[in-house]
């Protein structure tokens, strides 16, 4: 707001009255002032009175209510940061009717299938050099899968991206594990597992058929590295359209935290 003509003729008028206050307790008391001083400070009051009225705040337009936090200005990232600590654990319900996933610790190699009582659902598995995908992999996905479903029942804009970003130090936490440097190898090893055992199916997800055969990830990537070792502080993994499609279809059960 620009200043009025009323402003500067009363900010004049306490010029004038000021130099005329100098003068007068100058020439009573010339020891008061400095010689190189010729003007008295404003008072409190006038200082009120003479300054340029503050853009008021937003609390003040609220009426002395906390305003608002701003607007999210880019709302549509490429991917989900996984960073929410209260939801449910979920766990697809794909995965969960057809155990796509070996149930030893041990190197796995071979080829496995599995066709559902009424013939109507197959699956079939195809390990990499690397073994096929362990239950303890699944881990990751249950963590993701649990952070996309809060987010969708939040309405996160982000939760429909296929890319996932989280912390390794959160996911160890959730999933019960110790943040030992184990662990991180384990976890770099699960990633391993889970892009490069293949599967091929004929379970829709979200109303849709997947033709191809396809890693249970796409990719995995680290964001973030420590400084000090070979330690990964953030990592980010692609679903496959499979797992994503089950998962903004809601086709995801409760698990207990227990689990872990």
């Amino acid at each position: 707001m620009k200043p009025t003509k009323a402003l500067y003729d009363a900010v004049n008028r306490l010029q004038a009255t000021r130099q005329a206050k100098a003068e007068k307790l100058l020439a009573e008391q010339p020891d008061l002032f400095e010689a190189s001083s010729g003007t008295l400070p404003l008072s409190p009051a006038e200082l009120a009175a003479t300054a340029t009225p503050a853009a008021k705040t937003p609390a003040d337009q609220l009426g002395g209510k906390r305003a608002a936090l701003l607007p999210v200005r880019h709302p549509n990232r490429d991917f989900f940061l996984c960073d929410m600590f209260d939801y449910a654990i979920k766990d697809d319900g794909a995965s969960m009717e057809a155990p796509i996933f070996a149930l030893t610790t041990k190197k796995d190699l071979s080829t496995w299938s599995w066709k559902s009582k009424d013939g109507l659902r197959s699956v079939e598995v195809y390990p990499s050099v690397k073994g096929r995908a362990t239950q303890h992999d699944k881990d990751v996905l249950i963590y993701v899968i649990s952070q996309l479903t809060e987010g969708l029942n939040q309405n996160h804009p982000d939760a429909r991206q296929r890319v996932v970003r989280f912390k390794v130090y959160d996911y160890l936490v959730t999933t019960n594990k110790t943040a030992s440097g184990n662990e991180y190898q384990r976890l770099r090893e699960s990633f391993e597992r889970l892009r490069g055992t293949s599967i091929t199916t004929d379970i829709r997800t979200g109303g849709q058929r997947t033709q191809e055969g396809f890693g249970i990830i796409d990719s995995w990537s680290i964001i973030e590295k420590s400084p000090t070792d070979e330690r990964m502080i953030a990592v980010e993994i692609t679903l496959s359209k499979w797992l994503f499609n089950a998962v903004q279809a809601h086709e995801v059960l409760t698990i207990n935290r227990d689990y872990f």
